[in-house]
């Protein structure tokens, strides 16, 4: 049985929406897999860098390795925050405080 109501309009409409959604999702697929090239030149830069820097500091075998391996270590995390104990009342934050008992 067919419709009474005309959905060619409400059907063009989705097909409309579909194509924009794959082409911005084209867009979007691009500027990742650039951000990501960026990412992986910007590593390899940065490791012919050392090379070169410890190729310049020259030395024996030894002093390779070592510097080497001080170029390899990761810079220490900062330390985490102190937690501070939560503000206001009596200062018994755990326990529970009741009134003296008068007899």
């Amino acid at each position: 049985m067919p419709s009474r109501i005309d959905t060619s309009a409400l059907f063009s409409a989705y097909r409309e929406q579909q194509g924009t959604r794959a082409t911005r999702r084209k867009v979007e697929l691009a500027e990742a897999a650039a951000k990501r090239r960026a990412a992986i030149e910007q590593v390899k830069r940065i490791g012919r860098t050392k090379r070169a820097a410890i190729k310049l500091l020259g030395g024996g075998p030894v002093v390779k390795r070592l510097n080497y391996a001080l170029a390899a270590r990761r810079p220490p995390r900062p330390p985490l925050p102190r937690l501070s104990p939560p503000t206001g009342g009596n200062g018994a934050h755990c326990v529970a405080q009741f009134p003296a008992r008068v007899e």
